[in-house]
């Protein structure tokens, strides 16, 4: 009999150890489950915040970058300044992630409206892409798919561009006018509406100015 309970005992304790062990299993499992629902979610958040840091970190580099571009043509491109020109694309070092830089505008003779005329470019490989053999400024042109369907945009909102302020410049042309009429008299009344001519052709002038801000902002791929 003494025998007996002594086997049922160690039954017992076997049992206590197996279930005490089930149970540190079942917590761990539940812990390392808790912990996984609740770092997965925070981790991909964390992820998607730094990602989203970066990449507003790089176009607010690359503004910058196609700005200062942007400032260098058009103080130099008027006066088709190669050299001056030229200089502008090495800007590109400044960010990593850029490759190169080519500055496109109208023919050199003038004789068009296209502004795939390449001005300007440290492409490696900018003699493959053009319509010439050799690169010539202001003569080759760039034959990118991609750049052909700029340019026909470009022309698209230059055109819808002058539709829009058409009839302002029609005003300031036609005060200009009587302007150039009333350059020789000196009576007060000719002086008077000289002021005021003087005064409605700035206005409109800036008026034209925010107008085709407006506009370019309303058709910006970024607005």
């Amino acid at each position: 009999m003494p025998l007996e309970k002594k086997r049922k005992a160690k039954k017992m304790k076997q049992k206590g150890v197996s279930l005490k062990i089930k149970l540190a299993l079942f917590t761990s499992f539940l812990v390392i489950l808790i912990i996984l629902l609740v770092s997965l979610p925070l981790g991909y958040v964390m992820l998607q915040s730094q990602e989203q840091t970066l990449v507003q970190g790089l176009q607010e580099r690359v503004n910058v970058l196609l700005e200062s571009l942007s400032s260098g043509v058009k103080a130099y491109m008027p006066s088709q300044n190669v050299l001056e020109l030229s200089f502008l694309p090495s800007q590109t070092s400044a960010i990593e992630e850029a490759k190169y830089a080519t500055i496109l505008g109208f023919s050199a003779d003038g004789k068009n409206t296209n502004i795939d005329y390449v001005w300007a470019s440290n492409d490696p490989l900018i003699t493959d892409k053009i319509d010439s053999e050799t690169l010539s400024f202001g003569q080759s042109r760039l034959s990118e798919e991609e750049v052909e369907n700029i340019c026909k945009n470009a022309l698209l909102l230059n055109d819808k561009a002058k539709e829009s302020v058409s009839e302002v410049a029609a005003n300031i042309t036609e005060l200009t006018t009587e302007g150039i009429k009333l350059a020789t008299k000196t009576d007060k009344a000719s002086v008077a509406r000289r002021e005021e001519i003087q005064n409605i052709i700035n206005q409109l002038f800036h008026f034209r100015k925010k107008l085709l801000i407006d506009f370019f902002i309303l058709f910006s791929p970024r607005s």
